[in-house]
């Protein structure tokens, strides 16, 4: 995968490329968001949705090193108390991530693009909902200062 830069300034595209391999070469990026001036979270998925869903992860991609380290497998998110209703694990297997968001340095928000009416993951007979989901992650993220907006 490669990311281009892009300065808005001169409106014009600069000279810095970045790339960073994907785990499989059918898979693509749904999903990213910088989190400061060399790394981004980014969704890695395949094309699949349901029980169809094979690869479905969130990683740290520092774009100088052409690096990537997963910090959530989204059709493996621990959920020991069951709160979503699906046992201990709760998976979020929809076709397509629609946007991830750093809310502070170890929390996540992920949002789904449903694809009405075609996005059918939760139950086959009705169009999805929005999913928003907050996912608390164990490696805190170097933020920038854009992100500490007071609440």
């Amino acid at each position: 995968m490669g990311i281009h830069t892009y300065d808005t300034g001169s409106r014009a595209f600069g000279s810095g490329t970045a790339t960073f391999p994907l785990a499989n070469g059918a898979n693509n990026v749904s999903g990213l968001a910088m989190v400061n001036d060399h790394q981004a979270l980014i969704v890695e998925e395949d094309g699949n949705q349901g029980k169809d869903a094979r690869f479905k992860q969130v990683f740290l991609v520092d774009l100088q090193a052409s690096s990537k380290t997963e910090l959530v497998d989204l059709l493996n998110i621990s959920d020991p108390g069951n709160i979503a209703g699906q046992g201990t694990v709760f998976k979020f297997p929809f076709k397509d991530i629609g946007a991830i968001y750093p809310l502070d340095a170890q929390t996540l928000v992920i949002v789904n693009d449903n694809n009405v009416p075609f996005g059918n993951v939760r139950n086959p007979a009705q169009a999805d909902n929005t999913e928003y989901i907050a996912v608390q992650i164990g490696q805190p993220l170097n933020l920038d200062g854009a992100f500490n907006v007071p609440r």
